[in-house]
């Protein structure tokens, strides 16, 4: 029997029994990245963190899903180095908070888009594609999801990719 994901687990409202079935489980999986994607995490050194978390001592607060989410990009000057870093972080979050997709191979890209578009400000924007795989009646199964990211507000719009 599977297990409810950590989201639904801090849910206010009850989830229905599980079910097996892909769209549903794909659904589930977006679902959790799109909370992901816009949650924002603390990092050692921000104001809100404790100050004894900048040595070891907390180290295991920050790597938990009481830090849930990603560290804080928005505004930071887009430079090759920083879409690396995002990137990186996204692929290590991706890995820390939804573990039914396969930590291998877990492909994660980013690049710039151009700005302006439907329901975006005018402001710079990013898309995210993530190819991974997910467990599926003991077998795995190709995912790919392509995030939308609009640099100035932060805020995250995800969908599935056709395969």
């Amino acid at each position: 029997m599977t297990q409810p994901a950590l989201l639904d687990r801090f849910a206010a409202t009850p989830v229905s029994a599980p079910q097996s079935s892909e769209a549903l489980l794909r659904a589930d999986v977006l679902r959790n990245l799109d909370a992901l994607f816009n949650a924002v995490a603390l990092e050692p050194g921000q104001e809100a963190w404790p100050s004894a978390a900048n040595g070891s001592a907390l180290d295991h607060v920050w790597r938990s899903c009481l830090n849930f989410g990603l560290p804080a990009w928005a505004g930071l000057a887009l430079s090759p180095s920083r879409l690396r870093w995002l990137e990186d972080a996204l692929t290590q979050a991706i890995r820390r908070f939804e573990p039914r997709l396969l930590p291998s191979p877990l492909t994660v890209s980013l690049r710039r888009v151009a700005a302006g578009g439907e329901g975006w400000s005018a402001g710079a924007r990013l898309q995210v594609v993530i190819l991974a795989r997910m467990w599926l009646s003991g077998a795995p199964v190709p995912v790919s999801i392509v995030a939308d990211l609009d640099a100035d507000t932060r805020r995250a719009q995800l969908r599935l990719q056709s395969r």
